[in-house]
């Protein structure tokens, strides 16, 4: 019997060890970007048996995010400065005297994880038609912005500052931000730490936590997420030196005191309706809105739901 159950204790040690060689491994790929040329396009079935095998153990390659789309409007290429050094790659969009719009304000957009402004051309467009100013960046790591790592909000929020203080030198007025995902995750942090002056916020599919936000990622991909969201979580903030743990949206959200519109699709399998609810329920600011739209995930809601997320995001901004 004692040999049984030392054979059994030595196996989940091994099980134990290898299971975090693993994690570690995939937390540091979760974070980190590369150029397509070196990466294998070759799909996990077609891959040989080491081929397979590298990809469980020492996890996949994600490309840096690419521009593919640009604004229908006339906009300005730009770069900002982040207050760490790194170079943001920016769109600029102004209504000019001669479309004889009076800009209502400035609405500044971030997008998500593994994404980039690219992604976000067709809220730009919206935006920017319903009379207001329009300004978005790639985020460090993604895009033609400086970098090829992630910190999923953690440094991040001085990207959102350095967008934030570029648009209030200019004498703007009226700032609103936009983010998606982890861009709103990002979006609610930074606004309590630095306490930014805004006229209101809109957030869509912000998670709950960073740690709620892997276990969103990991059952996208047919996996339990516990106990791998804990390993991943624990070993990328040894390797990036920042702790995931600590990252919470809806204690921020307590700090939150301007006007905001909290947006959520009703089959998001990332991030539960309980992590939208509780941010929204969280929030310090008397002027707030929950809107769910019907039948869409962790997704643009505006590619889903165009005429109805034009009318909740106008008669917010407009009102």
């Amino acid at each position: 019997m004692r040999k049984w159950l030392k054979r059994i204790g030595v196996f989940l040690l091994f099980f134990f060890i290898l299971l975090n060689f693993i994690t570690a491994f995939h937390a540091y790929k979760f974070a980190h970007f590369y150029d397509k040329k070196d990466i294998s396009e070759i799909g996990f079935g077609k891959r040989d048996i080491p081929g397979k095998l590298s990809f469980i153990f020492f996890g996949p390659k994600y490309p840096k995010s690419e521009i593919t789309k640009r604004p229908g409007f006339k906009y300005t290429d730009t770069t900002i400065t982040s207050s760490d050094g790194f170079k943001l790659a920016a769109w600029q969009l102004r209504h000019d005297v001669t479309d004889s719009v009076i800009p209502k304000g400035t609405v500044i957009l971030f997008h998500g994880a593994t994404s980039c402004r690219s992604d976000l051309v067709e809220e730009i467009d919206a935006v920017y038609k319903m009379g207001w100013d329009v300004f978005t960046i790639d985020f460090r790591g993604n895009g033609e912005s400086d970098g090829y790592t992630t910190t999923f909000s953690f440094h991040e929020i001085d990207d959102v500052k350095a967008a934030y203080d570029f648009i209030k030198a200019s004498g703007e007025k009226k700032i609103v931000l936009y983010g998606e995902s982890m861009g709103a995750a990002t979006v609610l942090r930074a606004t309590a730490l630095y306490k930014l002056d805004l006229y209101g916020i809109i957030s869509d599919g912000a998670f709950g936590s960073l740690k709620e936000g892997v276990e969103g990622r990991i059952r996208t991909m047919g996996l339990p997420a516990e106990p791998i969201a804990n390993l991943i979580c624990f070993w990328g903030s040894v390797e990036e030196w920042y702790w995931i743990f600590g990252i919470k949206p809806t204690e921020y959200a307590k700090k939150i005191t301007c006007p905001i519109l909290i947006e959520w699709g009703s089959i998001d399998e990332r991030v539960k309706r309980s992590e939208a609810e509780l941010i929204y329920k969280n929030l310090a600011s008397v002027n707030k809105k929950f809107i769910e739209y019907k039948g869409c995930g962790h997704e643009s809601f505006y590619a889903k739901l165009p005429q109805e997320w034009v009318k909740n995001v106008s008669a917010f901004l407009n009102r």
